[in-house]
């Protein structure tokens, strides 16, 4: 609770997320903020907490979130799995808005950088995404990736999506007709 009293809230809620995701009780942190009920920050800290989200897998996706929330965007579902007729999981998103018939990507540097897996060259990656993406519109959903430059410019983070959800919607009634 400290980092998330001390850091600016989309790094604060990075951190509240890091921790649920690691399975500290949300209830837990609440008691201790409670404790240090007078201290700095503790305001901007209980939001990080109240906002948090343990299925948030990275930094980036936790920022991307709440730029998303400022925004006044619709919210997400986190990580969420589309199946094969086996019910197996065929594809998994990390922002998927089903509404809309659109899902997110964040792209970190461990997807085609330095952290990748060694076992897999960057064009291999490349060709695993576009099979996926694939997947994902046999599921109908468009698809939308952005980096952490994107989410640095909140207004092109929602040029992103904005247009993902009028791609996903032409393509939905062209789709019908």
């Amino acid at each position: 609770m400290d980092c998330a009293r001390l850091l600016p809230y989309a790094d604060a809620v990075a951190v509240v997320d890091a921790a649920l995701r690691q399975g500290i009780d949300r209830d837990a942190l609440i008691e201790e903020l409670d404790l240090g009920r007078r201290r700095p920050g503790n305001v901007l800290a209980r939001q990080a907490v109240n906002f948090g989200d343990a299925r948030a897998e990275s930094a980036g996706e936790s920022r991307s979130r709440v730029v998303i929330a400022q925004l006044g965007l619709p919210m997400p579902d986190l990580q969420r799995e589309f199946f094969n007729h086996k019910g197996e999981v065929e594809a998994r998103v990390d922002f998927d808005w089903e509404d809309y018939g659109m899902c997110g990507e964040f792209d970190g540097e461990a997807k085609y950088g330095r952290l990748r897996r060694a076992e897999l060259s960057v064009e291999e990656v490349v060709l695993f995404e576009k099979q996926r993406e694939e997947r994902l519109r046999e599921h109908g959903r468009w698809t939308v990736r952005w980096v952490n430059a994107t989410v640095k410019q909140p207004e092109l983070l929602r040029r992103v999506i904005e247009n993902g959800f009028r791609n996903a919607a032409a393509t939905s009634r062209r789709r019908w007709r």
